[in-house]
C-alpha cells in the first residue's frame, strides 16, 4: 500500500496554519473557510481543496455535509470525505468519535466509535476498499470516492467487481486494497495522526 502523513508534509509554519484552520472547521463544520494567498503552499502540497475561494476539504474533514458523518466528544457533527478520514479524524483530534455511515454496497447502517485508539462496534466484520495515495495529487477526486466502508468482505468484493474491475481480483490489484476495519484504523492512524514537529 502507498500512503503518507499529511503533517509530516508540511513545515513548522503550515503545520500550525492547518491545525488553525481544524479548530476553524471544529467550530462551524459547514462554513468553509476562505482561501486565501497564506494558504497557497497547503494547496500545493495537495493538503486543502481549494473551490470558488473556499477551503472544501481539509483532510481529513469536509467542510460540507457527506455520507460519513462524526460526531466529536461534545456531539458537535463534522464530515469526513472517505471512510479512512472518517477513521482519521479520531488522531487528527486525539478525542473520542463516533462515525455514522454505510455500507457503499447494501446501504445498510455502519456505526463506529474510536476511543483511546481503540475501535468499538457491533460489526467487526466491517472492511474498508482502499486505495493508494498519492502526494503529487488531490486525493479527494483521485482516491475518496472509492475508499468506502462495507459490512463484510463480501459486499465489498461485490462492490469492486461492479465498479472497479470485473477481472482481477482486489487481493491481485496493485492500486486497491480490502482491509479489515482493525487494518484500516491503523491506516487511517498513519495519515492522520499529529506529527511532533520541531521549529
Amino acid at each position: 500500500m502507498h500512503y503518507f502523513n499529511f503533517d509530516a508534509l508540511l513545515t513548522p509554519h503550515e503545520h500550525q496554519q492547518r491545525q488553525s484552520l481544524i479548530r476553524e472547521i471544529v467550530k462551524q463544520p459547514t462554513t468553509p473557510p476562505a482561501f486565501t494567498d497564506a494558504y497557497q503552499t497547503l494547496l500545493d502540497k495537495h493538503v486543502i481543496v481549494v473551490q470558488d475561494h473556499l477551503i472544501t476539504c481539509l483532510y481529513p474533514f469536509a467542510t460540507h455535509p457527506t455520507s460519513f458523518k462524526v460526531q466529536l466528544s461534545d456531539h458537535t457533527t463534522v464530515y469526513a470525505m472517505c471512510a479512512i478520514d472518517a477513521l482519521g479524524i479520531h488522531y487528527a483530534l486525539n478525542e473520542p468519535i463516533h462515525i455514522e455511515a454505510q455500507c457503499a454496497e447494501t446501504k445498510e447502517p455502519i456505526q463506529i466509535s474510536l476511543k483511546n485508539g481503540q475501535l468499538n462496534t457491533e460489526n467487526p466484520a466491517i472492511y474498508v476498499l482502499f486505495k493508494n495515495l498519492c502526494s503529487e495529487t488531490q486525493c479527494a477526486d483521485s482516491c475518496c470516492p472509492e475508499i468506502q466502508f462495507f459490512i463484510n468482505k463480501n459486499a465489498l468484493d461485490q462492490y469492486y467487481h461492479t465498479h472497479i474491475n470485473q477481472n482481477i481480483a482486489v487481493e491481485n490489484h496493485t492500486t486497491y486494497h480490502a482491509l479489515p476495519l482493525t487494518e484500516a484504523d491503523t491506516v487511517a492512524k498513519e495519515i492522520f495522526e499529529i506529527r511532533e514537529i520541531n521549529e
